[in-house]
């Protein structure tokens, strides 16, 4: 929806929890053209007024589908960005994390909950931009405990 979202245009939308996760990955992908406007926080009912506020080319990719950028993220969001999202990928399909510094809590945490059922692989390892991929082999019981959150 937020792709064919013309400039200065709105929409709003209605979820049962905290949409956080959706803004950076919307940010990830778009750059930061996005305006983020909680209209009701908390219950089950969060409404957010999303605007784009200029044109921008979002990022392609063909051979993953989602890409969390964890630079633009608060470090105490990482986990909840990034296991909200894996929880909603289907099978077989590859989150990638662009980072400033290894995720090492994140990655203790797929291999104590996911253990058999991801790959974690280091696509390149530069100060300021290492690339972490975690293909999702199975729909398997993937919740995370908020406690670990």
């Amino acid at each position: 929806m937020f792709k064919e979202l013309p400039a200065n245009d709105s929409f709003v939308f209605i979820n049962d929890h905290d949409p956080l996760p959706l803004f950076y990955e919307f940010r990830s992908i778009y750059g930061d053209v996005v305006d983020w406007n909680y209209l009701n926080r908390g219950g089950r009912e969060w409404k957010v007024k999303v605007t784009r506020l200029e044109e921008s080319q979002g990022r392609e990719f063909t051979d993953i589908s989602t890409l969390i950028d964890l630079r633009k993220v608060e470090t105490k969001y990482w986990k909840q960005v990034v296991f909200h999202r894996y929880g909603m990928m289907e099978e077989n399909t590859t989150m990638e994390l662009i980072v400033k510094e290894d995720p090492v809590e994140i990655h203790h945490i797929f291999i104590m909950k996911f253990e058999g059922k991801h790959s974690w692989i280091y696509k390149r390892k530069k100060p300021m931009s290492m690339w972490c991929i975690s293909p999702k082999k199975t729909t398997a019981d993937w919740a995370i405990p908020a406690s670990l959150w």
